[in-house]
């Protein structure tokens, strides 16, 4: 039997400090004007954020990569992994940080994820399917 190995996503603070100023600062403003009524919209904004950001991570069991970040679970057979790309694009993805890599799979499929623990998370994906090529930043 295999063992689990999880990477936790790497997390940018461009990232939270924008998203803590703008749940703070609208907080703030209902709270000063005394409008408690709206306070839930932010509130449960704030609160799918947060979930989001617990649970993003990756997880490698036995051949299969799997994905997860709110409620999205993506399952990978690492088998299928052709090359992972260093990328910076900033399209919606389960990563929580810019520094990103783009994980092609099957024939047409991608994803990209940020382990914050990137040589490691590399190490391991290529310990079961040593022909995936790495590439270096894309120029997106």
């Amino acid at each position: 039997m295999s063992q689990k190995l999880i990477f936790k996503s790497k997390i940018s603070p461009a990232l939270v400090i924008p998203l803590v100023v703008i749940f703070g600062g609208l907080f703030t403003l209902f709270v000063i004007q005394n409008i408690w009524g709206t306070i839930i919209i932010p509130a449960v904004a704030g609160i799918l954020v947060a979930y989001t950001f617990s649970t993003t991570h990756y997880t490698i069991d036995g051949d299969e990569l799997e994905v997860r970040s709110g409620f999205l679970k993506l399952k990978i057979d690492i088998r299928s992994v052709t090359k992972i790309v260093e990328t910076r694009s900033m399209l919606s993805a389960p990563a929580l940080s810019p520094d990103r890599l783009e994980i092609f799979y099957n024939r047409y499929d991608s994803t990209q994820v940020s382990p914050a623990d990137r040589a490691g998370f590399l190490a391991a994906l290529k310990n079961i399917n040593n022909q995936i090529i790495e590439m270096p930043k894309s120029t997106d």
